[in-house]
Order: structure tokens, then sequence, then C-alpha cells
């Protein structure tokens, strides 16, 4: 697989990211993103990008230390420009 996530280091310099207004932040592995693609994709049909779908692991690993409450993530894209990396997930 040639394709991986960014990392903290690569989002610290976005205008975009406000890190102050988030809660708490979890470091999600490209591996974790790769199964939580293959597992939406398996169980609901759904095709997300490698982007939602780490998204959707830090959202877990969140809920899963939760006693109570709501966890909020939002997918940041769709799977439109990821034909590539659904070949090479699926070839393998």
């Amino acid at each position: 697989m040639n394709w991986k996530l960014e990392t903290p280091g690569d989002l610290t310099s976005s205008p975009h990211l406000h890190s102050s207004l988030a809660h708490q932040h979890e470091l999600v592995t490209s591996e974790e993103a790769r199964y939580w693609i293959q597992e939406v994709a398996r169980l609901e049909g759904l095709l997300l990008s490698p982007s939602s779908a780490g998204a959707l692991a830090g959202a877990i690993k969140v809920a899963e230390n939760l006693d109570s409450g709501v966890v909020v993530t939002i997918f940041p894209d769709d799977a439109s420009k990821y034909g590539a990396l659904y070949q090479q997930l699926y070839q393998s």
C-alpha cells in the first residue's frame, strides 16, 4: 500500500486547524484507517476516503472511553477520488 494518513506535523501548519476547539485528540495510524475503509465498505456499503476513515477511527477510540455522551466527527470527503486506492485494497 503506497498511501498513508497525514501526520500531526503535516497538519500543524494548516490555517484550517483550530486544535483548541477540540475536546480531545486521537492519533490514528494508516493501518487503522485502512481497516475502517474495508470494514465500513463490507458492513455498510459506504466507500470512505482515508481521511474519513481516520476520522471514524478516532471517533470510535473516543467513544470507547466514554461513560456517557455523544461523539461528533466530520467526514472531510468521500472516496470518489480514490479509485486507485480501492483497487489496491481489494486486489491484495
